[in-house]
């Protein structure tokens, strides 16, 4: 028995040691495999270390749902971000934002707003905008053509603009592109490699390719440190149809990462991304210029007003010297957007591009030639290139805000305002939608828009739609105010006009049982109200003289209850009108129970 023991124990104790030590293997390769950036690999490594009975730390988590954001599985990311948030973990600001756009993409608008609102507490100057579902139409409309091309992940553009236009002959589109597209080239270089082979480019005359790429020797990933295998950017000059001399540019290090390689229109100055220390954020964007001497300078940080806290990618110049770029950083809640600097005038603004390049999703990877380009987006849920053809060269356009201030917000009850401005085709270029309690002191600033001649829009369940068009000015804010006004007619019942039954009353009876909430819900609305007037009706049913009384005390019974829920008494006027308005006269015509239940009814005047 003794030995059967200690046999069962040593096979549990050799059982559990498998099991950790699978756990542990498990951790090992997800941590691996995300330094390399292969986030599929490392998810996988991830559940498998779960089936095998590892609870997920905080961290690991974070990672997961960081993971399946960028592969833009936004229903697991928000699984993911929702336990932490659930458990009330802080998160990082950029995790929040993250999480935000994660609900709004699924269409949980309302939850998104929630977290927005934690994130502003816990972060206060962190910039992030209220969400509407309404927004989504700018770049879900429309139809798209799909380039079959040669680069995993990459894609093509859904709505047109002003100045663009989509649908063109598809093969022709994908023969010009194929010409435009140095990365498609770029993949065919180790067709072997087991290493991240990311963004290149292609100089002018077509000899020299600079691609971005795992540091490796051969088809062999390189690591530093035993696990780190950074992003570096090398060079290939061409020889008859192949890429040859691969050499590393002097800026690449094995210390941290460099990629996403683009020439100005002269040739001489290199931009690119990197995480190196020193900089404003998680990735920011870099230049180099080349000597003389045929050797690269020192390399330099484009500064804040192109990096920010959060992450800068995808750099591309065109042959206009605009530097395009993507950000998560720049405000707004559409994860990454294309920006763009015009770098003859350094020191103007930056620009973000309307749709369809920018959507309510990620957008990257910003490249064109002439008058035809692409942009890559996870827009379908799923990561394509969106190719576009340009009327005329994209010139970058000054834009401006809109300071909207509202009034007499009280009107609204705190239902939402639906607020949306279109442009002068009648597009809708920016919406949104909010309540009291969204708003600072009664004012939304919108997103940047071109300056222009627009139409505003705000509607809601309790006011009257407004429409106003505006037309912008050479300040970078617009300021506008307009006053709300009430919908109600002040001549009919405000209950009844709310949708809520008519206060009636028993034979010969002052009072009446009542909805407490009902009560408290006419009490909070009406103390916006600018004069109330509570009306009582009787019956015709005894004398004029009684009922005229009883109806007084009939309204004197709704005031007290509307008293006792907080409104004002001195604000309230009382008057009893008997049988002078009947809601259906009986002695005229034959009258059922109920129609003289009607006519023994307090009604409610207001002026909103």
């Amino acid at each position: 028995m003794k030995i059967s023991t200690a046999l069962t124990l040593l096979i549990s104790f050799l059982l559990t040691s498998t099991v950790c030590f699978g756990q542990k293997r498990q951790l090992v390769l997800a941590g691996k495999s995300m330094e390399q950036m292969n986030y599929v690999q490392a998810i996988e490594n991830y559940e498998k270390a779960a089936e095998k009975g590892h609870e997920f730390t905080p961290k690991e988590l974070e990672n997961l749902a960081d993971m399946h954001y960028s592969l833009a599985h936004f229903k697991e990311s928000a699984d993911y971000y929702g336990t932490l948030y659930q458990k009330d973990i802080r998160l990082a600001s950029t995790a929040y934002k993250k999480y935000a756009h994660a609900l709004f993409v699924l269409g949980i608008d309302t939850q998104a707003n929630e977290v927005i609102n934690k994130a502003h507490q816990e972060f206060p100057d962190l910039e992030i905008l209220s969400v509407t579902s309404s927004a989504k139409s700018i770049s879900n409309q429309g139809t798209s053509l799909l380039i079959k091309d040669t680069i995993p992940g990459f894609i093509l553009i859904n709505e047109p603009m002003p100045g663009y236009r989509i649908g063109v002959d598809t093969q022709t589109l994908i023969d010009k592109v194929s010409i435009i597209d140095g990365s498609a080239k770029a993949t065919s270089l180790f067709p072997k490699a087991k290493y991240h082979q990311g963004p290149s480019f292609i100089s002018v005359s077509g000899d020299v390719l600079y691609l971005t790429a795992s540091t490796h020797k051969g088809d062999k990933i390189e690591y530093a440190n035993g696990s780190y295998a950074p992003l570096q950017i090398y060079q290939y000059t061409k020889q008859g149809d192949l890429w040859v001399n691969e050499r590393k540019l002097p800026f690449s290090s094995d210390r941290y990462s460099t990629s996403s390689p683009s020439l100005s229109s002269d040739g001489r100055t290199m931009y690119f991304v990197s995480d190196q220390p020193g900089g404003y954020g998680q990735t920011d964007v870099y230049k180099s210029v080349l000597g003389d001497d045929g050797l690269w300078g020192k390399v330099e940080n484009l500064g804040p007003k192109i990096n920010t806290p959060g992450r800068e990618s995808h750099v591309f110049v065109n042959e206009q010297n605009l530097l395009f770029f993507s950000s998560d950083g720049h405000g707004g809640l559409s994860g990454l957007d294309v920006f763009a600097i015009d770098l003859k005038q350094p020191e103007g603004n930056v620009y973000r591009l309307d749709a369809p390049i920018n959507s309510d999703y990620d957008d990257f990877g910003y490249f064109s030639r002439g008058l035809l380009g692409y942009v890559s987006s996870n827009r379908s849920s799923k990561l394509a290139s969106y190719a576009f053809t340009m009327d005329k060269p994209l010139a970058l356009q000054s834009n401006f805000k809109l300071n909207l201030s509202l009034t007499d917000f009280d009107l609204a009850f705190n239902e939402p305002i639906s607020i949306e401005i279109t442009d002068k085709e009648g597009a809708l270029v920016w919406a949104n939608e909010v309540t009291d309690s969204s708003l600072s002191q009664g004012r939304i600033e919108s997103s940047e828009l071109p300056k222009g001649s627009y139409q505003l829009s705000l509607k809601g369940a309790h006011i009257q739609t407004t429409e106003l068009s505006f037309e912008s000015n050479e300040a970078s804010t617009l300021e506008l105010e307009v006053g709300l006004k009430g919908k109600y007619d002040n001549t009919s019942d405000i209950i009844q006009q709310w949708g809520y039954p008519m206060l009636t009353f028993d034979f010969d009876r002052h009072t009446t049982s009542l909805d407490r909430d009902m009560i408290q819900m006419l009490a909070d609305r009406l103390s916006s109200a600018g004069s109330i007037t509570i009306e009582g009706h009787s019956d015709q049913r005894g004398k004029a003289k009684y009922n005229q009384k009883l109806s007084y005390k009939r309204a004197e019974y709704i005031r007290d209850q509307l008293v006792e829920a907080g409104l004002p008494a001195e604000s309230i006027k009382v008057i009893g009108l008997g049988e002078r308005q009947l809601f259906v006269n009986c002695r005229s015509s034959r009258c059922m129970n109920i129609d003289e239940q009607k006519n023994r009814r307090v009604e409610i005047k207001a002026q909103f």
